[in-house]
Parts: structure tokens; sequence; C-alpha cells
């Protein structure tokens, strides 16, 4: 393992909530999931080389960033999350100044709508 980092934050973690018809509520906590900065994003990517992939998920912070300095290097970009998540993300890379801010449900909605989603 390396790129690993001690930060001043509990890891985070996430309370899932199902009704009895089957509705949830994601309640998180990003923790030290959240803590991740532009300096460590630049030290991982040091070692990347043209077609090697950067993957995201939901929980970490600067995807946008991660994933304009992985592009700027020649890297290929994936992003693992739900439909919800996936469009938050998407709205992130494709709203400059967007990135690291959580959209809310009807940003996401009007994103999607836009897109015929």
């Amino acid at each position: 393992m390396s790129d690993l980092t001690r930060v001043g934050a509990v890891t985070g973690h996430a309370i899932v909530c199902v009704d009895a018809g089957g509705e949830n509520l994601i309640v998180i906590h990003g923790g030290a999931n959240r803590a991740l900065t532009v300096g460590q994003i630049d030290r991982a990517l040091a070692r990347a080389r043209p077609g090697d992939w950067l993957l995201a998920q939901n929980e970490t912070s600067l995807i946008a960033e991660g994933f304009a300095r992985a592009q700027a290097l020649g890297l290929r970009t994936a992003y693992a999350a739900a439909l919800f998540a996936a469009a938050a993300a998407a709205l992130q890379v494709t709203r400059p100044g967007a990135a690291d801010a959580i959209p809310t449900a009807r940003q996401v909605a009007a994103f999607l709508a836009e897109r015929g989603g």
C-alpha cells in the first residue's frame, strides 16, 4: 500500500435506515474520507502514466479536481456510484465552480431532465 495518510478525523461512515415500505434514508458522515487534499491527489498521480485509470466514488472529496488532473495526464477516469450520486458528480464536473459542492436534489433532477433522464 502507498499514499496512505493519517488525518485528524475519524473514518467516514453511513447509516442506512429502511422503513416498512422499503424506502431508505442514508445518513453519511464523510469524516476522513472527505479530507482528501489536492496535494494528495497530485502525489498519487505522479506515478500514473497515460492510459492508467483513476476510479472515484462518492465518499471522497475533490472528485472533479482529481478527474481534471488525471485527464490532463492522459488517464482514463471512472466514477462508481448510484444514479443520484453519479448525476451529482456529473453536475460537479460539467459545471465549473460546482466542484466539491453537494448539489441539491432539485439541481440533480434538473441536470438529469436536461439529458433526458
